[in-house]
């Protein structure tokens, strides 16, 4: 009898926290982890035909901003030999006059090329983010396609299974929704 109350003191002490741990789980819903997907936000950038025209924009901006840097160049430089040519013409008080408001000129429009150099470096800057702001809904897509629960930059991961990696997938959603709507590139942000 003493074995038998002793063997069910034990099974009750034993079993009794397992019991009281599966009843907490009960309180506790497990959580399923959903899959991160991996996408290269530079080979989207690069390899989409959206993205390839906003860089091809920027070039072609880029470029304009090059001759007329060269053509006010050609402009000064023919104004200062004409200013150099008259010298020995002019009496020195006009000459400064003329140098001095020659140097004013072209101080202004050293400032005015800053500015636009300025400007066109902070558009640079903002086509990444535009183009994922553009891409967005066609990354949404891909989250609910995959039920993920997020998508990661490739470089911010160290080590990850290449099944995970939609790049190629989201530049081929990308460029049939850029075919489907050319005009995204001109909407304006809601």
């Amino acid at each position: 009898m003493l074995r038998l109350l002793l063997a069910a003191w034990i099974t009750l002490f034993l079993t009794g926290p397992l019991n009281a741990q599966s009843t907490l789980q009960t309180y506790f819903p497990t959580v399923f982890p959903k899959p991160v997907l991996i996408v290269d936000p530079d080979q989207l950038l690069r390899n989409s035909q959206l993205g390839i025209d906003l860089l091809a924009d920027l070039e072609s901006k880029r470029r304009d901003r090059v001759t007329e840097n060269q053509e006010i160049a050609t402009e000064l430089e023919a104004e200062e030999a004409r200013l150099t040519d008259l010298r020995p013409t002019l009496d020195p008080a006009e000459f400064n006059t003329l140098s001095e408001a020659f140097d004013t000129k072209v101080q202004q429009i050293r400032e005015e090329q800053i500015a636009k150099d300025v400007a066109l470096q902070r558009e640079a800057d903002q086509i990444p983010i535009r183009f994922i702001e553009i891409a967005a809904p066609i990354l949404n897509s891909l989250l609910q396609k995959y039920q993920a629960g997020a998508i990661v930059d490739r470089r911010a991961t160290i080590l990850y299974n290449l099944n995970m990696d939609v790049t190629v997938e989201a530049i081929a959603l990308i460029d049939e929704a850029y075919k489907n709507n050319p005009d995204i590139l001109t909407e304006e942000e809601p």
